[in-house]
């Protein structure tokens, strides 16, 4: 099974017994509270004011009553790292499954994964050129399609997870499914919420 020490995410992953792939998420939780710190205060500024993040300078002000004109600086840095950090890692992460899937390589060096990885980020040029009136609007729709993708993902985790051809000895256990269950059930859930929000 392959299984590549670096996924470039965040996780590492390592062999078990010659056969298994383990991988362990480092440093998650971090970025996690990150996102969540940076959740409350867009909400408790925007939620007060009663303003509109309808553009990059909007979203920038948010973090001013927190720490001043440094904190629009703070948050461009912030975009930027988070911006290229995800676009490499998503790209290659799916160029590579593409190109396993196709029987072409499970590498991210292949040749074949190397170019549908540069297709997919020569897409994302294309789209961030066409619609740069609109950032925000974009980023916005690029998060709402994830939503609405994530139950068909998750749902077939949950299923590759069960599968002893797949997993071995490390399949699912019950208590495993139960959190996968909640997790699964969150997921649609949200999904349903945004398909009701955008259809008014």
């Amino acid at each position: 099974m392959f299984c590549d020490p670096e996924a470039g995410d965040g996780t590492y992953c390592y062999q078990v017994d010659g056969v298994h792939c383990q991988c362990r998420q480092r440093g998650i939780i971090a970025p996690g509270i990150m996102t969540a710190l940076v959740i409350m205060v867009a909400a408790a500024v925007l939620g007060k004011t009663g303003a509109e993040a309808g553009t990059i300078n909007a979203l920038a002000s948010v973090f001013t009553p927190l720490a001043g004109p440094v904190g629009a600086m703070i948050f461009a840095l912030g975009l930027s790292g988070a911006a290229f950090s995800s676009m490499i890692a998503n790209a290659t992460a799916g160029g590579t499954m593409l190109s396993d899937a196709l029987g072409r390589g499970a590498k991210a060096g292949s040749p074949v994964a190397r170019i549908i990885t540069g297709i997919i980020l020569a897409f994302g040029l294309i789209i961030t050129l066409a619609f740069q009136s609109s950032p925000v609007a974009l980023i916005v729709i690029a998060q709402s399609l994830t939503v609405l993708i994530a139950p068909l993902l998750g749902l077939l985790i949950v299923i590759m997870a069960n599968r002893r051809s797949v997993m071995g000895d490390l399949r699912n256990k019950w208590w495993h499914n139960l959190f996968g269950a909640i997790g699964l059930i969150t997921i649609i859930a949200s999904s349903i919420r945004l398909i009701a929000t955008l259809l008014g």
